[in-house]
């Protein structure tokens, strides 16, 4: 997944209509940024470090005290975000900017037109939408959210990190050397059609990410992702069922 570099994409929340009293006394920055990745690391650095003088310049400008939150390294980690996104003692006086660069997707099942966040660490995702929607609740005067990254569909997960690959790796592991016996499946009932497009069969994206969940959840099970395959389909196409036979021993 090649990060797009030149396009950002940008959300405003304007939380009170009149500027004409400008008394705000914090300016929130929280800043994440995935350095450590392997290949956007050092671009996401230089983004990171541009962004900080961006706001350590607007709040200095605007005489506000500037609370500045950066999370990168080992740190660019979701927990971390939703804990201070939630945190951030936020007032109606408050100016907010929030700032993301790294890698990013969309699965073909989102609504809105903004990205998810891929945190390459854990292999996991949190919707661009959710931060700006949970900091725009908090209702400061003003709220800036930006990330830098891609919006590309994809509904399995993204190739995997180093810090991932054993714990993933692991949970395939599982699917086959703790079964015995047959399975076979096939993406379509009797009298059905199979579909897709450009980025592949619909069944097949479906299985693959089923199959990576339950890989990731650490008790991985065939039934579940027949099921969950099957859920995922559902929701990109209609009129299509896939069908199996299981002989375990």
């Amino acid at each position: 997944m090649v990060r797009q570099l030149i396009k950002g994409i940008l959300f405003f929340v304007f939380s009170c209509g009149s500027f004409t009293s400008i008394d705000a006394k914090d300016f929130y920055a929280i800043l994440v940024a995935d350095t450590l990745e392997d290949s956007i690391g050092i671009s996401c650095h230089q983004d990171l470090q541009k962004m900080r003088e961006f706001v350590e310049q607007s709040a200095q400008q605007s005489d506000m005290h500037l609370r500045l939150v950066m999370l990168s390294g080992g740190s660019t980690i979701t927990k971390h975000l939703k804990n201070v996104v939630h945190a951030l003692p936020i007032t109606q006086d408050d100016v907010v900017v929030f700032f993301f660069a790294g890698h990013g997707y969309r699965p073909h099942s989102k609504k809105d037109k903004f990205p998810h966040l891929y945190f390459d660490q854990e292999g996991k995702a949190v919707d661009f939408s959710e931060v700006a929607q949970v900091l725009s609740h908090k209702n400061p005067r003003f709220l800036l959210a930006i990330t830098d990254c891609c919006n590309s569909y994809i509904d399995y997960p993204p190739p995997v990190t180093h810090m991932q690959a054993r714990e993933l790796l692991k949970g395939l592991s599982k699917l086959f050397l703790e079964y015995r016996g047959t399975l076979f499946i096939a993406a379509a009932e009797p009298g059905e059609s199979s579909w897709g497009n450009n980025d592949g069969g619909m069944f097949t994206r479906s299985f693959l990410k089923a199959a990576y969940d339950q890989a990731k959840s650490g008790q991985p099970a065939w039934e579940n992702i027949l099921i969950q395959a099957q859920e995922h389909l559902s929701q990109l196409v209609d009129g299509q069922h896939l069908i199996y036979q299981i002989n375990f021993k």
